[in-house]
């Protein structure tokens, strides 16, 4: 060691002979692993992998489309009254059924099939605005979300189209009407409703008018049709 010089201290420094102690071991790094698969069979696993993972989804998928075609089915089986005619003319849906404690069964006078979302409906500032209007008016703003709802059905519903436009022409004999202009937020909520949501709407806006029940009379028959025309295809 090296000579140092101790100067008003009372630090006790013992001197160790350098070559009797024992050196301070130096740490290593860890040694890597060997890779055990090349990269090509690296990709060929993560190939497998994700083919494995793929089979899977189809299988829980497939799995799905089943019971949906099972509930779908047992839906047919079991209609309610106001089922007939999904998803143009039939009833709303029914909550009840929905938490599987409906018990009326085929009795039920609301829609027991899947719908794909809320049924449209107007706001209280909508249905206020269209109540203000001409009669006339209204009737024709509805005539062509009912034309585009009547000829993309599979029924014969051509009779409701003509009973509107006939009350329109008496109508108009009596009072002229103004020319139609229909609000764009109340056009894109007629635009979603069927051909029973739009009968709805003109029963609401027009609740004591002898038209409103004309056009349910029309709608239950249609209705009653396809009931009896699924009893004899089951029979």
């Amino acid at each position: 060691m090296e000579n140092l010089r101790y100067s008003k201290t009372f630090i006790d420094v013992e001197e160790v002979n350098e070559s009797s102690a024992v050196r301070r071991a130096y740490s290593a790094p860890p040694v890597m692993a060997p890779c055990l698969q090349t990269p090509k069979q690296f990709v060929l696993h993560q190939y497998e992998q994700r083919r494995t993972n793929l089979q899977v989804s189809n299988l829980q998928l497939g799995s799905q489309l089943l019971a949906a075609e099972d509930s779908v089915i047992s839906w047919q089986v079991d209609l309610s009254r106001g089922s007939y005619g999904h998803p143009n003319i039939c009833s709303r849906p029914c909550i009840l059924f929905l938490f599987n404690k409906c018990h009326k069964h085929d009795s039920c006078g609301f829609c027991h099939m899947p719908h794909e979302s809320k049924p449209p409906c107007l706001d209280k500032q909508q249905r206020d605005y269209l109540k203000v209007l001409p009669k006339v008016t209204f009737l024709k703003m509805l005539v062509p979300f009912v034309a585009k709802r009547v000829e993309g059905s599979e029924l014969d519903a051509a009779v409701v189209l003509q009973l509107l436009k006939s009350e329109i022409s008496v109508r108009s004999l009596s009072s002229s009407a103004p020319t139609v202009y229909t609000p764009r937020r109340i056009g894109l909520v007629l635009a979603r409703m069927s051909l029973a949501g739009l009968v709805s709407t003109a029963c609401t806006i027009l609740p004591q008018d002898r038209f409103p029940k004309l056009m349910k009379k029309e709608l239950e028959r249609l209705r009653k049709v396809i009931r009896a025309f699924n009893l004899d295809t089951l029979g």
